[in-house]
């Protein structure tokens, strides 16, 4: 049986490296990073097709989910237009509390 941090890893940068391939033609339709990445979660889950079983006690696996959300939410945040942000103050209190 594969060693789960083995089979983390490559459910993990499977997904990833697919992604990088087709970033650049979806990067104009209303799909989105975190959309692609919870289908390939939701779709590698023991509900779905059961490819991955993965513990969440493993480091590793904490480790690399904390990167990835770190990075999907500072890109999200390096793409804040900050005069609109300025002009619209109202905004992040309208689209938290929705």
């Amino acid at each position: 049986m594969v060693e789960e941090s083995t089979a983390f890893v490559v459910a993990f940068g499977v997904p990833l490296f697919a992604f990088s391939l087709i970033s650049r033609k979806i990067s104009r339709s209303m799909v989105t990073d975190p959309m692609i990445f919870v289908t390939a979660g939701i779709l590698f889950s023991p509900e779905v097709l059961d490819l991955v079983r993965i513990s969440s006690d493993i480091t590793l696996v904490l480790s690399i989910v904390e990167l990835a959300l770190l990075l999907t939410l500072f890109s999200d945040a390096s793409q804040i237009k900050l005069q609109t942000l300025l002009r619209e103050k109202d905004l992040p209190n309208r689209l938290f509390f929705r």
